[in-house]
């Protein structure tokens, strides 16, 4: 088997019906995890999340993932009422809505990058509480493996930096500028929010030491005239030395927290080993 189970819960005794449950699923680099959500109470019914092996290619990730597809059920094509689909995505931009031209998308998009387009596929996707559109690339095999998996049924495709942005924009802004950071174990997302809820800043750097986290949060709070005293920052993600992380952020920031946040949807009762600012991709409603 070349995955394993990393957490499993599951907040009710039974779930109900299929088409009561919105499905959200994130895919990315070591893994996917996903959760059930009743489309009634806005409940997290269940979760799970799986390190998926040996998947450094794209080849390798595809038969992990559809193998993944054959042992959990309910990645098979049930009849969910809905299934969102997120994605770990290296090549993002953000337009204004305003002026997007769904016709000139590729376009826009090759401005800032360079795809092959018989491998991989633009897509757009807007992050509604702020009127910006997000346009990203996604390998043509992952959008196909989704499509086929659940073949027949309607999929929404998301880049995960759109999820991340609508629930930053969700909390309560105390600050004029608000900086908010998503990590994985080699991958660095910054976003900031200012007081009126509007996107300010979104990137994502490469990271390999904790001293690169430092330095890119520095950087972006010097660029965008934050005084390192006054900075606060919100951690979340996949991240395994977070301690060791805050050991080194701390004498150079203002105040540095892990997953201080209010969520859309009903997550209280996750167990205490399963730290909620984990799979924060997951809880977005408003898509």
């Amino acid at each position: 088997m070349h995955y394993t189970t990393s957490y499993s819960f599951q907040s009710v005794s039974q779930l109900q019906e299929e088409h009561l449950y919105k499905l959200f699923v994130y895919v990315y680099k070591s893994g996917l995890c996903y959760s059930l959500v009743n489309k009634n109470t806005l409940n997290v019914d269940k979760l799970e999340e799986f390190e998926l092996f040996d998947s450094d290619s794209e080849t390798l990730l595809i038969q992990h993932l559809k193998q993944l597809f054959a042992d959990i059920e309910v990645l098979r094509n049930k009849l969910w009422h809905e299934i969102i689909v997120y994605f770990q995505t290296e090549n993002f931009t953000f337009i204004p809505q305003s002026l997007f031209d769904e016709e000139h998308k590729n376009e826009y998009f090759n401005i800032n990058f360079s795809i092959n387009v018989e491998k991989e596929t633009i897509l757009s996707s807007v992050i509604k509480s702020n009127n910006v559109i997000t346009l990203y690339s996604i390998p043509n095999s992952y959008h196909d493996l989704f499509n086929d998996n659940f073949a027949g049924r309607s999929i929404t495709f998301s880049p995960y930096i759109n999820s991340l942005v609508e629930i930053f924009a969700f909390q309560k802004q105390l600050n004029e500028l608000n900086m908010y950071v998503y990590l994985t174990e080699n991958q660095l997302t910054i976003v900031v929010i200012n007081r009126d809820k509007h996107l300010v800043y979104g990137n994502q750097f490469f990271i390999q030491t904790n001293n690169d986290v430092l330095y890119y949060i520095l950087l972006v709070a010097e660029e965008l005239g934050i005084d390192n005293e006054q900075l606060e920052v919100n951690l979340y993600g996949f991240y395994k030395s977070t301690v060791e992380l805050l050991n080194t952020l701390k004498p150079f920031i203002g105040k540095v927290t892990w997953g201080s946040s209010n969520y859309n949807f009903k997550i209280e009762q996750f167990p205490t080993e399963i730290p909620k600012y984990r799979h924060i991709v997951l809880y977005n409603s408003t898509i």
